[in-house]
């Protein structure tokens, strides 16, 4: 009975951001991975709080950092989708997986795409996210992106390999998906030049190697393209 009541004051304390309180209920015999009726552990409430110490002091005393609610929801996607960078890294240097996945498919990378935190799908995707993954309803992190106005999300994604012919259960791309004129066209110009890419290549084998001088010419025009959308100001 006391231990039940150390646990749920741990829950509480984790979420309010309570230091020193789960320091000293957990030096008292809190359990730090029970749940509450929701299947939330104190390391998930705290770091969908953004209470970063707390999360600190958590992980080093043996907080499980792959728990999952009653959604399947993980610590690493909450502090994702609330854009709590430092703890996305905290919770990753201990292990979390970031391609773990809830209920729903969505991950990590999907959560901080559609919020727009663009510095969390940085550390995501330098820490191997696959940028491919589909939540059950056929979404990438891209379409959320694109659909959602996060421009620069948009470019690192499509840096890091995200691949702009994926269709969801609807049948549409990033492309469709997106009001923004300055994303349709980066859109588009990346489908074009991987196209010239694949032609200029193909081109090259059936020559047996000639035309080398023309491959350059071809990857320059590319990159200039690449270089005016990626460094436009415009609305």
């Amino acid at each position: 009975m006391f231990g039940n009541y150390l646990n749920e004051r741990l829950i509480e304390a984790a979420k309010a951001g309570k230091l020193t309180k789960v320091k000293i209920l957990v030096r008292m015999g809190a359990d730090a991975n029970l749940k509450d009726k929701y299947g939330r552990a104190a390391l998930m409430l705290a770091a969908a709080n953004r209470h970063m110490e707390v999360v600190g002091f958590l992980v080093e005393h043996g907080a499980d950092v792959e728990s999952k609610n009653e959604n399947g929801l993980t610590a690493l996607m909450r502090a994702a989708e609330n854009g709590c960078d430092e703890i996305v890294e905290v919770l990753v240097e201990h292990g979390a997986d970031v391609d773990n996945r809830g209920k729903e498919g969505w991950t990590a990378l999907m959560m901080a795409a559609v919020n727009g935190h663009e510095r969390i799908v940085e550390i995501l995707v330098g820490r191997g996210a696959n940028v491919n993954l589909q939540s059950n309803d056929g979404r990438t992190a891209l379409m959320w992106a694109a659909r959602n106005g996060h421009e620069g999300i948009v470019k690192v994604l499509v840096e890091h390999g995200a691949d702009i012919k994926l269709k969801n259960n609807e049948g549409k791309t990033a492309r469709e998906l997106t009001r923004n004129q300055n994303i349709a066209e980066l859109l588009r110009i990346t489908l074009d030049n991987k196209m010239a890419r694949g032609e200029i290549i193909r081109g090259i084998e059936e020559r047996g190697g000639v035309g080398r001088i023309k491959l350059r010419k071809g990857f320059g025009e590319i990159r200039k393209k690449m270089e005016y959308v990626l460094s436009a100001d415009r609305c």
